[in-house]
């Protein structure tokens, strides 16, 4: 059954080591684009979220994140106050900002669940509603069968060779669309902590608080 190969695939996505999910998703008048390189306990890429792309990496429990002043600045919603806008950009801007994983990312809205392989896996392959089975085809080359929401508001393609392994998804419903590429499963994934890291305490956040 279509449900059969669902729970397949989400199976076999958890169980691989690593995978590079690429591509961009919109849902109402938000778009998020992104670039990661997926591990068990490592992450390493970059994601665009309000117009500001923001370099992420992943490592040893901890989240670390870099993205201009002007950009932190937006995507924490303080543009409407200039003086919180410049104490942001001096100093968060352009560097590294570290934060342990799973926490509310210093303000940065959970951003660190992009650098969390199989909490994304879940979000992305979670239908909203049933499946169906679509047909078979191939996708990049790689032959795939299709299962459809029953609800239209998207298609997932899995592989027939190997591992079911999720290939694409995409979404052409009214509540959201876009299209994410599965590659690269199982690669090695390499990723070191960056330097000059600024940790985010809470007498840092108390410090931009007061501000």
């Amino acid at each position: 059954s279509a449900q059969e190969i669902l729970d397949r695939a989400t199976t076999a996505a958890n169980a691989a080591s690593s995978v590079t999910v690429k591509g961009g998703i919109t849902q109402g008048s938000e778009t998020v684009n992104l670039d990661m390189q997926l591990g068990k306990d490592a992450a390493d890429g970059t994601i665009e979220v309000k117009g500001v792309q923001v370099e992420i990496r992943a490592v040893g429990g901890k989240a670390y994140f870099k993205l201009s002043g002007e950009g932190f600045a937006k995507i924490v919603g303080q543009n409407d106050n200039p003086e919180v806008a410049k104490a942001i950009s001096s100093l968060l801007g352009d560097k590294w900002l570290q934060v342990p994983q799973g926490s509310d990312s210093g303000g940065l809205g959970g951003l660190d669940n992009f650098a969390q392989k199989d909490s994304l896996i879940k979000g992305i392959l979670d239908p909203s509603g049933d499946v169906s089975v679509k047909g078979t085809g191939d996708v990049n080359g790689t032959p795939v069968v299709f299962l459809e929401s029953t609800d239209g508001s998207g298609t997932l393609a899995i592989q027939t060779v190997g591992e079911p392994y999720p290939v694409q998804i995409k979404g052409d419903g009214k509540d959201g669309s876009g299209q994410i590429d599965f590659t690269d499963w199982n690669a090695p994934v390499d990723v070191t902590a960056p330097t000059d890291v600024l940790d985010r305490s809470e007498e840092h956040t108390s410090e931009l608080q007061s501000r």
